[in-house]
């Protein structure tokens, strides 16, 4: 079986004069480990473990035990299948990460910019605030991302007890899975770079660290992987990442992926570097499944194909943080991945009341079409784009740039999906006189009648002054008695306390005589 991690290349900097050197850490080889993964029926235990059993214990929050045996295992195997409680088993598999680093020369002086471009855009949506992403990989450098790091406040650091009885002492900073221990600290540095790109796109996301691969390996297994994300889910994230992917299944990552989307987590998966299907597990239904685009906005050739494929980021020449602090470039879907869901986590903190299929949605809505008309099989939904991507999710008021005195004047808005019934506001402000609309279709002065007792908010509370209305088309202004000049239109979208759900939507309008 073919696993591993999904990055293709890495380019970093160096002084000498420009040479190209190709490393390749390993072939695929596929390792049986002595472990296997026993399903019981749901509620069961087996009390009595056959004699050839070295030890087990079960994965907290499912009924799967991870269980080492004795010998080659394939005898164990067969009387582990006679119980009668057990109704599957699959082998433990090791994973190798199998990395072709490209390194590149680059002129002394060159800099490796680690802002994404245009993710500066997204900042109007959110910043990932109040939001908690796992990120399943090498781990995460703790120094360099403390801030950042959720921290598990049940759990008192260094005490040496379960204090929370999650069954992983002293998980404070998260789980290495790889040598079972409470140090997710990253040695390889791929899991630091993947949370450098994420921190880029949500700057005020928190991030879970769980590290599955032991020590230095460059291999981690299907029975860490399927693990850590039942470890994710009780930690109570909103999104997991996961930078890796396989040509083959595993049923205990299929069965622990299906337990985080089932609890509402958006996952988001690396589709895989073969140019060829999209691969394990991103491949499965709910999961995002993320592949790559050039610098010139065109599907990267090492992007994977297929009916899975549901969007592209950029995964070419990115520049991302290694456990060095230094910036390099790297490529691959590994790096488009934590692009994506960066993006999700802006619009979760953007309204927390979205749902995970909304929130793919407005993700689809918001991307670039960039081959055939609509979805397609080489880019998906199209090329994530920052600016299309605010504007689906900003509400817009829909109105003529030039508008003759005495015409007419109707107003038609869009507003995003918000998955909560909402108030809307419109303003209309000309002469530095703030207008309001009620919800009977008329218009006061916000500096005469005020429409805190509307929304519960002074004028004072908001950055910019909004107001009430209801969604659809009518007559707002009767521009006979309008005096010619400049009016801006604001509209904003609130929940029943008043806080706002999207970055509110203005539109200029000109009445001339």
């Amino acid at each position: 079986m073919d696993y591993y991690f999904s990055a293709f290349f890495f380019k970093v900097k160096m002084i000498k004069p420009i040479f190209i050197i190709i490393i390749v850490l390993s072939l695929f080889s596929q390792v049986f480990a002595k472990e296997v993964m026993v399903w019981v029926a749901p509620g069961e235990k087996i009390v009595l473990w056959p004699n050839c059993v070295k030890d087990f214990r079960n994965i907290p929050g499912s009924d799967i035990y991870r269980v080492n045996v004795n010998g080659s295992g394939d005898d164990c195997i067969k009387e582990l299948k006679k119980l009668e409680k057990v109704i599957f088993i699959e082998e433990d598999q090791q994973i190798l990460i199998s990395d072709s680093l490209l390194l590149s020369a680059q002129e002394p002086g060159d800099i490796c910019d680690t802002s994404i471009k245009d993710a500066f855009v997204l900042n109007a949506l959110g910043k990932g605030g109040k939001i908690v992403a796992a990120v399943i990989d090498t781990g995460i450098s703790l120094s360099m991302y403390t801030s950042s790091l959720k921290k598990n406040f049940n759990e008192i650091p260094g005490d040496g007890i379960d204090n929370d009885l999650n069954g992983y002492i002293d998980d404070y900073d998260g789980w290495d899975f790889g040598d079972m221990d409470s140090d997710p600290e990253d040695i390889l540095g791929h899991g630091t770079q993947v949370s450098s790109i994420l921190l880029n796109i949500a700057p005020d996301l928190m991030l879970v660290p769980i590290k599955v691969n032991q020590s230095m390996d460059t291999s981690f297994s299907t029975a860490n992987a399927a693990e850590a994300i039942f470890y994710a889910v009780a930690a109570g994230v909103d999104i997991i990442n996961m930078s890796f992917s396989t040509k083959y299944d595993s049923f205990a990552i299929n069965t622990a992926v299906k337990y985080a989307l089932d609890s509402g987590i958006i996952v988001v998966a690396a589709a895989g570097n073969s140019g060829a299907d999209v691969e394990f597990p991103a491949n499965m239904d709910g999961v995002i499944a993320v592949g790559s685009f050039d610098m010139s906005g065109n599907p990267s050739w090492f992007s994977p194909i297929g009916d899975s494929l549901d969007i592209l980021g950029p995964g070419e020449n990115v520049c991302a943080k290694g456990i060095d602090g230094k910036a390099s470039q790297v490529s691959g879907t590994s790096f488009s991945t934590p692009y994506i869901a960066g993006a999700a986590a802006v619009l979760m903190s953007m309204n927390k009341y979205l749902k995970p299929d909304t929130i793919k949605k407005i993700l689809y809505k918001g991307s670039t079409d960039i081959l055939d008309p609509g979805w397609d099989i080489y880019s998906g939904s199209g090329v994530i784009n920052t600016q299309a991507l605010t504007d689906v999710a900003t509400p817009s008021i829909i109105i003529p740039d030039l508008v003759l005195k005495g015409s007419n004047l109707s107003v038609e808005y869009y507003l995003p999906q918000t998955d909560i019934i909402t108030n809307v506001f419109i303003a209309l402000i000309y002469d530095n006189i703030t207008w309001w609309l009620d919800s009977d279709g008329k218009w006061h002065r916000a500096d005469q009648i005020p429409y805190s007792n509307v929304i519960g908010k002074t004028l004072t509370d908001f950055e910019t002054n909004v107001l009430f209305g209801s969604n659809g088309m009518f007559d707002v202004i009767n521009t006979g008695s309008s005096d010619p000049g400049k009016y801006l239109l604001a509209i904003g979208i609130f929940d029943k306390k008043g806080d706002m759900l999207a970055p509110l939507g203005w539109t200029e309008v000109n009445i001339y005589l």
